[in-house]
């Protein structure tokens, strides 16, 4: 399983690929979305407009992971999972029938994930299964 987000979906995707194709296995990409404009904030029509939007958004960085895995490996097996909510449930879900999942990490620095959070620090804390945390490079 290899958690994708726009900002690290490179690094986690080619380690992945490469996993999946030295061992033999499928690769399933997982990207979580959430409606970013607050509930009370909008009224409804608005926040359904919002919350299409961000789908559509999250549609596209899935999208692009698949094509880009197409394109990198294309003996490896890919399906792809959109999940809307928290990425550290989506991935600890897909994770449970998976042998390794696979994370970017966006923040340099402690401060950047405690601030922002960490989904890999979240994955690492919960899932049963192995975690790689793959840096994304400078």
């Amino acid at each position: 399983v290899v958690g994708i987000d726009a900002d690290t979906a490179e690094a986690a995707l080619g380690f992945g690929l490469r996993e999946a194709r030295r061992t033999g296995r499928s690769l399933r990409v997982v990207h979580a979305w959430r409606v970013t404009a607050p509930v009370a904030a909008r009224p409804v029509a608005l926040l359904e407009d919002a919350s299409s939007t961000d789908e559509q958004s999250a549609r596209l960085v899935l999208g692009e992971a698949e094509r880009e895995a197409a394109r990198r490996e294309p003996a490896v097996s890919v399906r792809s999972t959109l999940w809307e909510g928290d990425a550290g449930e989506a991935l600890a879900a897909a994770g449970v029938e998976a042998t390794l999942v696979v994370v970017g990490r966006r923040h340099r620095t402690t401060i950047g994930g405690e601030l922002f959070g960490s989904v890999a620090r979240e994955m690492m804390h919960r899932s049963a299964t192995p975690v790689v945390v793959v840096p994304v490079s400078a």
